[in-house]
């Protein structure tokens, strides 16, 4: 039986490159992974929704393409689903270009047509997922899901001004600037993590990080050693220290790994709890602004049933070479909008 395909989309999704992407490989990636529909989001939240709709409606394969909030999106749809209807489902991850950081750390391929391959074939594996247990600015308990990873401090305050809909990047610099200076400084706020109930660190914290994979949107390789499917997390924090102290550690986590190095200690755990002691202490995950300590993380064992390469794909050799020149052809295949859904 031909399994059914959702391909979930936000055209405007890195800068709009996404969409000129599609534009130009659609044909291909329409014929390779028939019959297919493409549903088209613009938010985190339509990509959630959009992904959950598809599994009640009977599409056995969903895949997320392009930026990493709408991989975000289709977690957190898919993980809103019964167990038993989310493991019989197969969740798929499509780059066009450079693989966006989950694809990094399934080491998927970046040639267009063996990553087609892998999904047509739909080889899964399962897959470990983050779970974060926290609160919204007005105090309501949220519960929320991660691919990558989940962090607190200067990232969390810089996302939310950046993503803030409501101001430009103008008028959110010099917010964005007050938070790098503090990450650079000695008042950086204080919080307390911990561990089944043991303490792992008090003090002062520029950046903390709970790492699922092995890489964090715009922050490059956090944790390299981390396995998402072995059932831990990987905490690690950076303390408020000088900015010729900051740049060699961020630096490393960009270069190869045969050059660069991991630019925080961290500890493999299997929950953990954040709290603050000075005030609000912003969250994100994936990325994406979510919500403020305290904050409980988990992890969901083997809930993802994700698309990887078998090796009889590994081995095989592209049968065509996808469509690269961009074009002015709209849109095309069966199309709908996650509003109309």
């Amino acid at each position: 039986m031909t399994e059914a395909t959702n391909i979930i989309l936000n055209p405007n999704g890195n800068h709009r490159r996404d969409g000129r992407q599609w534009i130009a490989g659609q044909r291909v990636c329409l014929r390779e992974l028939a019959p297919a529909e493409v549903t088209l989001v613009e938010s985190v939240e339509e990509a959630a929704l959009a992904a959950k709709q598809s599994a009640l409606k009977g599409y056995q394969k969903i895949v997320s393409v392009g930026d990493s909030a709408t991989a975000h999106g289709v977690v957190n749809g898919v993980m809103g689903l019964a167990e038993g209807h989310r493991k019989r489902l197969k969740v798929g991850f499509l780059s066009f270009s450079r693989p966006d950081l989950w694809s990094r750390t399934l080491e998927l391929p970046r040639n267009l047509a063996r990553q087609l391959e892998i999904l047509s074939a739909g080889h899964t594996m399962p897959f470990d997922v983050g779970q974060v247990d926290c609160y919204d600015d007005s105090g309501n308990r949220i519960v929320r899901y991660f691919l990558n990873g989940a962090s607190f401090g200067v990232t969390g305050r810089i996302t939310r001004e950046w993503r803030n809909p409501e101001t430009t990047l103008f008028q959110s610099l010099p917010s964005i600037l007050a938070a790098l200076s503090d990450a650079v400084s000695s008042d950086g706020q204080r919080v307390r993590l911990e561990s089944m109930g043991a303490s792992v660190y008090e003090g002062k914290c520029a950046l903390g990080m709970i790492m699922g994979g092995r890489y964090y949107h715009a922050l490059g390789r956090i944790a390299p050693q981390a396995d998402p499917t072995d059932g831990r997390l990987e905490l690690a924090w950076l303390r408020p220290e000088s900015l010729w102290g900051v740049i060699p550690r961020f630096a490393g986590s960009w270069l190869p790994p045969f050059r660069g190095s991991a630019p925080f200690h961290w500890h493999s755990l299997e929950q953990v709890r954040a709290i603050s002691l000075d005030g609000p202490v912003y969250l994100d995950l994936d990325g994406q602004p979510t919500g403020r300590l305290p904050a409980t993380f988990s992890v969901v064992r083997r809930a993802l049933p994700v698309m990887v390469a078998p090796v009889a794909v590994k081995l095989k050799k592209p049968r065509f070479a996808p469509v690269n020149k961009l074009g002015n052809r709209r849109l095309v295949g069966n199309i709908k909008s996650a509003a109309g859904m």
